[in-house]
Formats: C-alpha cells, structure tokens, sequence
C-alpha cells in the first residue's frame, strides 16, 4: 500500500472525481441476483406466458353444435390396433 503522511493522495478532487466515474453501482437482491434489465425482461416474458395460459384455458368450448357434432365423433371413431397389440 503508498504510504501518504500528508493524506495528500487522500484528499485529491481528481482523484476522487475518477474513482466515481469509474465505479460500477450493481443493484443486488440481498446478493441472490441482480436487479438489472434482464430480471425485467425476465418478469415480462414470464408475464406474458402467463396471461396467454390463462387465457387459452378462460376460453370455453365452442358454442357452435357443429364443432359438437365433430368432437363427438371423434370419440367414436375405430381404428385398426397395430398387429403386436392383438391377440391371437
């Protein structure tokens, strides 16, 4: 370390400006994470899934009998097992 008995190095203005200048100021959560623009596009992205989710499932079945018609049919429909899931 300099030795300074005057605390000439101390108390120098432009040393002092260029230490603040050049320090780097993080924002931290308790030191978890950062508090910095990627946790806000974090925040918004997760968001975003969210409210799509929510909507897809607030959305309820169609009211139009055809769409009706043709989900039960669906559940009526045969189809041939492969010939390993019969038995003989």
């Amino acid at each position: 370390m300099i030795e300074d008995k005057t605390n000439e190095i101390l108390n120098n203005p432009k040393l002092k400006l260029h230490i603040a200048m050049n320090r780097e100021v993080v924002f931290t959560a308790y030191g978890f994470f950062n508090l910095d623009y990627s946790l806000v596009h974090s925040i918004i992205a997760s968001s975003t899934t969210y409210l799509v989710i929510l909507l897809q499932f607030s959305q309820g079945p169609s009211s139009d009998p055809r769409d009706a018609v043709s989900l039960a049919n669906i559940g009526n429909a045969t189809t041939a097992l492969p010939s390993f899931l019969t038995t003989a």
